[in-house]
């Protein structure tokens, strides 16, 4: 064998056995502690031995919150005997269990502080219930019921953005609803709709609908689905559990989704207070906006807009009218104040169209314009309807409109790149469904320690530059004279320090 080339003579030392490169989950920590979100869970799913739900949802979210993407990961941590220490002292408080309740869950004693990889994937194949594991039927798009384990999940997030809503005082919400591919190789996944319309061919996966608010920076809902399922499927369904769990202080909401949103029970939903259940009545008018189709009779109205009605969208290129199209759903003319109104855009014609989007042909020496229509019930500033969504110009509605693309859409690419989302951990329905709602879990703590403890300049920052900031400070753990101490390098303490601070003046001002 030959030996070594590098300058340095490479050997081991075992003080760095204490040493931690991931020092500052101890601030995600804190936040569990004060929140106290994993306590008494609704449903339980780990069962009455071995390791409790807090125990594996805690392991799953550490996992995104450092940079793993595998169930096999967790022996990683579990090598980290500092963060080990970290976590096992922090326990109790996070998940509200006495030590001699945690220690009885291990008959023949508890060696470990996160759970092997083996006992994580038999706690995720818990979630495949009858309904998950129902067959599937070619050319039949099927959304099973969630399981009812899911809500263990589904509780910790619904804490969350009680608190943060508390913290921010917010009493008005935007809905952004929105579906995402989620490419996987898994055998049994189905072939997405990308794949039918080849601009994807052989593509298999799935496609969670998702409901996202731009306000706290938290998805409140998602339902997972299989590949081959529209996106217009149960939407309705989905925004009535967002607003179900939504905490009493929200007075008032407001939708935008794009052309999957078209849908008349969907609009008759947020227009008409009376067609809701009783419980969702409270908030009134939903103000909403999405993309609407391009039919025939959309086509002519386009033609038959005057020029002088068109005016600049500023900041764009785009040019924007309101439009005198009447619904086919029983909308009056816009000049007498509907509660369903046209708005178009135009911009000259270059590159292939988008989705949503239609090509006008040149006439008469007039460039050829791509345009799309958004149907919305946000009145005119002139003469707003009473109990509608607030009034809007026509181009400040095409901003809000846009406004979706934004950090609506990003966070998909979140949950897919830079948290585990994107990697399934199973073949089955049940598994992987539980592991998105996971990678969702975990966007939402990292969104509501960006608001409490890292400021506003990090609302929307890539969690690649919140790693490198906030998470993989080196640091030990050390006990003398009775006293906990976590030593980091100096260069970081203060750093850590004014994160904490601000926490515990945020967190102060809610009740808990």
């Amino acid at each position: 064998m030959t030996k070594s080339s590098c300058r340095f003579a490479i050997t081991g030392d075992p003080d760095l056995n204490q040493t931690s490169a991931h020092g500052g989950v101890v601030l995600w920590l804190e936040l569990l502690r004060r929140t106290g979100v994993l306590h008494e869970l609704p449903v339980s799913v780990a069962g009455r031995q071995g390791w409790t739900d807090g125990q594996m949802i805690l392991a799953v979210a550490l996992l995104n919150v450092v940079g793993y993407e595998h169930v096999s990961d967790v022996d990683a941590l579990e090598e980290d005997a500092s963060l080990c220490r970290l976590v096992r002292d922090y326990e109790e408080e996070m998940l509200g269990l006495p030590a001699d309740m945690l220690a009885r869950r291990f008959r023949g004693g508890r060696g470990r502080t996160f759970p092997s990889a083996n006992s994580v994937h038999d706690w995720l194949l818990r979630f495949q219930d009858e309904a998950a594991g129902q067959p599937r039927k070619k050319g039949e798009a099927v959304v099973p019921k969630p399981a009812a384990e899911l809500q263990a999940v589904a509780a910790v997030t619904r804490r969350l953005a009680h608190r943060l809503v508390q913290v921010l005082g917010l009493d008005e919400l935007t809905l952004d609803m929105d579906a995402t591919v989620l490419a996987s190789g898994k055998r049994d996944a189905l072939y997405t709709y990308r794949s039918a319309t080849g601009k994807a061919p052989g593509e298999r996966g799935y496609q969670p609908l998702t409901v996202f608010c731009p306000e706290l920076g938290m998805v409140l809902g998602s339902e997972f689905r299989d590949g081959n399922v529209p996106a217009k499927v149960r939407n309705l369904e989905l925004l009535e559990q967002g607003l179900a769990e939504l905490p009493p202080e929200i007075k008032r909401v407001g939708l935008r989704a794009d052309g999957a949103g078209f849908q008349q029970k969907l609009i008759r939903f947020c227009n008409e207070p009376a067609s809701r259940p009783e419980a969702l009545r409270r908030f009134g008018v939903i103000g909403f906006v999405c993309s609407a189709d391009l039919d025939d009779g959309m086509r002519k109205s386009l033609s038959r807009t005057p020029a002088q009605w068109w005016g600049p969208v500023p900041g764009s290129e785009l040019e924007c009218a309101d439009l005198d199209h009447v619904s086919t759903w029983g909308a009056r003319p816009a000049q007498a104040g509907q509660l369903l109104r046209h708005v178009a855009t135009r911009c000259a014609l270059s590159g292939e169209l988008g989705l949503g989007e239609d090509e006008s042909p040149a006439t008469d020496g007039a460039p050829a314009y791509r345009h799309r229509v958004y149907l919305t019930n946000h009145p005119y500033p002139i003469a707003p309807h009473e109990g509608a969504g607030p009034a809007m110009e026509t181009a400040d509605l095409v901003r809000y409109a846009h406004e979706r693309c934004g950090h609506g859409e990003e966070v998909h690419a979140v949950l897919k790149q830079d948290l585990a989302g994107g990697l399934m951990p199973s073949g089955k329905f049940g598994p992987n469904a539980a592991w998105w709602q996971l990678a969702v879990l975990s966007a939402n703590l990292n969104a509501v320690l960006r608001h409490c403890a890292f400021g506003r300049d990090w609302l929307w920052v890539r969690m690649k530059q919140v790693r490198r900031h906030w998470v993989h400070l080196v640091a030990r753990v050390t006990r003398h004279a009775r006293v906990q101490r976590l030593l980091f390098q100096p260069s970081r303490v203060s750093r850590v320090h004014r994160a904490l601070g601000r926490m515990t003046r945020t967190l102060a001002h809610a009740p808990p």
